[in-house]
């Protein structure tokens, strides 16, 4: 499948098929050595993802929030600049009601201080949610 009908597919009206989505550009991403093709405009997939992590639907987040540790290795110097983008909604997500989201973004946070060269971005933002 098409990186951009996927894209579109993580936007998608029914929780179904964003959830497909997310299972698909996992997928993907294994058959790309844990990369996405380099026409994907990173800041729109980022965006997108930071609504996933908010979904109605708990398994959409959970996905999403895997999709993403998968991809924490490979994005080199530019971890920083996406993960600030969505850490306030996994850190958010530490509140959830569903103890699998709980965890895994408890997981994520662990594996995102490991691969970040700035921790500093990391400790504003949970002082920052902290606040909200």
């Amino acid at each position: 499948m098409d990186v951009n009908s996927l894209l579109d597919g993580l936007e998608d009206a029914s929780y179904l098929k964003r959830s497909e989505a997310v299972q698909s550009l996992r997928e993907l991403m294994k058959e790309n050595d844990g990369t996405l093709p380099d026409n994907v405009d990173f800041m729109q997939f980022f965006r997108i993802l930071r609504s996933r992590l908010q979904d109605s639907n708990w398994n959409v987040i959970h996905q999403t929030t895997l999709l993403v540790m998968e991809m924490l290795p490979g994005l080199g110097l530019d971890l920083d600049i996406y993960l600030s983008m969505i850490l306030p909604m996994v850190i958010c997500n530490l509140g959830s009601a569903k103890v699998v989201i709980r965890t895994v973004s408890q997981q994520f946070i662990s594996q995102y201080a490991q691969n970040s060269s700035n921790l500093a971005t990391l400790f504003t933002i949970f002082a920052r949610q902290g606040l909200d």
